[in-house]
């Protein structure tokens, strides 16, 4: 009788122990982490990684990427296990069910926006693997310009490069006022003299 009892446990451990391991797969095992936790941490990984390669790209100033992998469900109905070859194929027709990558490049001044969109979304395409090029969005964002440096000019405080142009500038327009000045004084000396001309007695 007590075999029995054993053969009977032993066979029910059998049976239960599939189970259990799925039901682990499926719940997630508090010491491992849920499974759409692991993906996020992988698919950061990925992001930092694809971010560091693309700055490279000549004409780069920053890069922020993002990546996201669809979590797997085991268990879910729709897996090839369950539903054969055909869902392969109508997983790749679902953009939700696909991997995809965002990246967002900041350039310098002078690159073509084109240029770097499809350098970055070919070697998104390259290092990821498993992402269509249709998948990834590539935005480009061209780095705001540095503010000019001022220099002083007297009381004024203007920018280094229009310095030259604005002290020839004031230059001229200095002469122009002494050239009016003495004009202005020569008109008048002139008209003094005929008042005086004019007021002295005829012999």
């Amino acid at each position: 009788m007590a075999r029995v009892a054993s053969t009977h446990a032993r066979t029910l451990t059998r049976c239960l122990a599939p189970v259990l391991a799925l039901t682990v797969v499926a719940c997630g095992d508090p010491r491992l982490g849920a499974p759409a936790d692991e993906q996020r941490v992988r698919d950061r990984a990925l992001a930092s990684d694809l971010a560091r390669h693309i700055e490279v790209i000549p004409g780069v100033e920053r890069v922020s990427a993002w990546v996201r992998h669809p979590v797997r469900d085991p268990l879910a109905p729709d897996t090839l296990a369950f539903r054969g070859a055909d869902a392969g194929s109508d997983r790749d027709d679902d953009p939700a069910a696909r991997a995809a990558a965002s990246i967002a490049v900041v350039t310098r001044a002078g690159v073509s926006p084109s240029t770097i969109a499809t350098q970055a979304r070919t070697l998104a395409v390259a290092a990821l693997g498993d992402v269509r090029a249709d998948d990834v969005e590539v935005m480009i964002v061209a780095a705001l310009p540095p503010p000019p440096e001022l220099v002083d000019l007297g009381p004024f405080r203007v920018e280094r490069g229009s310095r030259t142009g604005l002290v020839i500038t004031l230059a001229a327009a200095l002469v122009l006022i002494a050239g009016l000045a003495s004009w202005i004084v020569v008109i008048d000396l002139r008209s003094r003299r005929r008042q005086r001309g004019a007021a002295s007695p005829r012999h």
